[in-house]
């Protein structure tokens, strides 16, 4: 019976995390992508010379890590060496952008 209840509740938190991922506005955070010109470096499937990594590889290494909008978003809006700085966004933009990414 145990096994049964801890099988369930596992399967609805992994739902509801799918679920999280599946209700960004794909349309806003495509917006906010443009504005912050994410593709710049970002693109959809493959490397640009110079850039940095394609959104694909970005959700592959990311998805399974449930931290990782706040990891990223900080990051972004940190700037620097590793991402430069972010072009006429906010942090609500940023987290967006991520959440869209890692739901690809």
């Amino acid at each position: 019976m145990h096994k049964l209840l801890l099988a369930l509740t596992c399967s609805v938190a992994l739902l509801g995390a799918g679920a999280a991922r599946a209700a960004v506005d794909a349309k806003a955070a495509e917006d906010s992508a443009k504005k912050m010109k994410c593709a710049k470096c970002h693109l959809p499937a493959e490397k640009k010379k110079g850039g940095g990594p394609p959104v694909k590889d970005i959700s592959a290494k990311h998805k399974a890590d449930k931290d990782a909008v706040g990891k990223l978003s900080a990051k972004v809006m940190k700037g620097g060496d590793d991402h430069p700085d972010v072009e006429g966004g906010t942090e609500a933009d940023v987290k967006k952008v991520i959440e869209w990414y890692l739901s690809q």
